[in-house]
């Protein structure tokens, strides 16, 4: 970090803590200047809150110094905001910390402490500090216990906040998470302006919400025929808008998540679809098996179109040799099947002029292979693979931990798939189950 970087925190960490005292010394928990125990309450309260733990003994002693020093000079107001303002500078907030404890566990292992996990925990489902209640399950250890940490996550994603985590997770997985900044051609699609998109992503977060926040099962992400339809939504699927917007009938068009605007409209190009995206996504997000990179040379390859074909069979045609061959025997028709919706997610049987055929067939996969009709079709068979249920455990412990899945991982992987499995495709119990999976908990030590 630079010096203008340093001054920029600063001056952040000062008018928040500015801010803090000024709304505190208003209410009704303001502390007095020379009342030493609520001194002590207030910096301890605080520190636990923004470092994630209590203050050693050592920190809050320099804390109550650094008071004392700007009280003396400016006031008691100003030795609050500067004590504050050193609290939100060091490594212990601006960092994320998983260190574990002191002594090994199991030979180079270390279990998080109780603090850790109650801030891995907040992250994984908030995507925020851990509140007072989380703190306190740590400082009691209950979160030692499934009964505890279950109770959490329930209250947790209960609370205002906490879908945020959920939300997020489901909005990376699909490519979703910057649909604020797609854009269209505003000729071929004027209606595709900010309120729209605003009312796509809020159907996709609706549909997560009925879903998963419920309690209900991940395949029907793949399978539901309903959507949050409000107006401006409504001419895109094609069906009323219910008033006020309401959950509705998409009709037979639609399976999932996968065929909601949110996920054709972010994957799609300004003024045309890009199908072979949209099948990567399958392969590597919801199949976990993922492609290499297209040779840089691939455009490059003379290729005159055939009069009269379709885009697909150009494609089948273009690729049907050499080295793009291999990849694109099992891409093209999960792909293609998607010309079925246009780059705002408008359902559509012609494509320039033509008929658009929506067949395809899953090839090579463990236990999803077979041929389909059109996309829904596509969506059952995903539905009821288990090489997709387990891809999903292993996209939830790379969100969790922020890295690739090990060998070591493999015993937790196991365990959280069979408790999805065994409650009904229950992403909660799911995440209940990951939580406390050794992956989670443990470290490996590198002192």
């Amino acid at each position: 970090m630079g010096a203008t970087d340093f001054e920029k925190v600063d001056r952040l960490t000062y008018g928040t803590a500015q801010h803090f005292v000024t709304k505190l010394q208003a209410g009704s928990s303001r502390c007095a200047q020379g009342d030493m125990a609520c001194l002590d309450a207030l910096l301890g309260g605080q520190g636990r809150r923004v470092f994630r733990r209590p203050l050693e003994v050592v920190e809050l002693k320099a804390y109550k110094e650094l008071y004392a020093k700007e009280a003396l000079r400016k006031g008691h107001d100003a030795g609050l905001v500067l004590a504050l303002t050193a609290m939100l500078q060091p490594p212990h907030f601006l960092y994320r910390s998983e260190l574990g404890g002191v002594m090994p566990v199991e030979g180079t292992l270390l279990r998080l402490t109780d603090w850790e996990y109650a801030a891995a925990l907040s992250f994984l489902l908030t995507r925020s500090t851990p509140d007072d209640a989380v703190l306190d399950a740590a400082a009691a250890g209950t979160l030692r216990a499934p009964q505890g940490v279950a109770a959490q996550i329930t209250r947790l994603l209960a609370s205002k906040r906490g879908s945020a985590g959920v939300l997020d997770f489901y909005e990376r997985w699909l490519g979703v998470h910057e649909f604020a900044e797609v854009e269209k051609d505003a000729k071929l699609f004027p209606m595709f302006d900010a309120a729209f998109k605003m009312a796509a992503r809020r159907e996709f977060h609706e549909t997560v919400r009925a879903e998963v926040l419920a309690g209900g099962s991940f395949r029907n992400l793949l399978l539901t025929s309903k959507g949050f339809v409000e107006a401006k939504l409504a001419a895109v699927y094609g069906v009323r808008a219910p008033v006020p917007a309401a959950q509705a009938d998409l009709g037979l068009a639609r399976a999932g998540l996968l065929t909601q605007v949110a996920f054709l409209a972010s994957a799609s190009k300004e003024n045309d679809t890009n199908p072979l995206h949209v099948a990567k996504t399958i392969f590597d997000q919801v199949l976990c098996q993922p492609f290499p990179s297209p040779p840089d040379n691939a455009l490059l390859v003379p290729f005159t179109p055939m009069p009269g074909a379709s885009r697909r069979q150009n494609m089948d045609l273009r690729t049907a040799g050499g080295a793009c061959q291999a990849c694109h025997k099992i891409l093209n028709g999960v792909a293609f099947s998607f010309d079925a919706y246009d780059p705002i997610g408008r359902h559509r049987k012609k494509l320039d002029g033509l008929d658009i055929d929506t067949s395809g067939e899953f090839i090579n996969t463990r236990d999803a292979n077979g041929r389909f009709a059109n996309v829904p079709e596509m969506m059952r068979l995903l539905a009821a693979s288990t090489q997709v249920s387990e891809c999903h455990v292993m996209q939830w412990l790379r969100y969790s931990l922020g890295r690739a899945e090990t060998d070591a991982d493999r015993p937790s992987l196991a365990r959280a798939h069979e408790v999805f499995a065994q409650k009904g495709w229950n992403v909660l119990a799911m995440l209940t189950e990951l939580s406390l999976s050794d992956a989670f908990v443990y470290r490996r030590s590198t002192r």
